[in-house]
Order: C-alpha cells, then structure tokens, then sequence
C-alpha cells in the first residue's frame, strides 16, 4: 500500500473525495498556489467532506518551509 508514511513511496492520495494525490497539490504549490484556498480552486483537495484539510495544509507547510530553504520564490529570484 502506497501511503505518506511508506517512505518508498513518491505519490499518494490525499483527497479521496475528488482522487487529488500529492504530486497534484505539490504541482500547484510550484505554480503559485501558497493558500488552502488556492490549493482548493486549482485541485478541488479539501472540498468534498473536508477531512484531508489537516493533510493538504500540512503540504502546504512542507512545500512552504522548502521554498524559504531555497530563497524567496525557490531559487529563481532576480536581483538587481
């Protein structure tokens, strides 16, 4: 079974509501989304019965703590 503890394992659903998996909500984490609200528009994760809320924030915690590791918008930022 492929689940976020299965270290092996890449990609899992998070949202089992509308089948919203991982690599979905880290995709739309790079392409701008840093809110549960728009994570919500672009994946539809947390819209069903709501109780992957707790996990989809939690991504976006991982993915947020990621980019300020990298720098203020993931390692792609002009200087002047």
């Amino acid at each position: 079974m492929c689940d976020k503890k299965n270290a092996e394992c890449q990609d899992y659903v998070v949202c089992g509501c509308n089948n919203v998996w991982y690599s979905e909500i880290k995709k739309a984490i790079e392409e701008g989304a840093h809110t549960i609200e728009t994570i919500k528009e672009k994946t539809l994760a947390s819209t069903g019965c709501g109780t992957c809320q707790r996990e989809v924030e939690r991504v976006l915690q991982e993915k947020s703590a990621e980019r300020s590791k990298k720098g203020c918008c993931g390692g792609g930022c002009r200087t002047r």
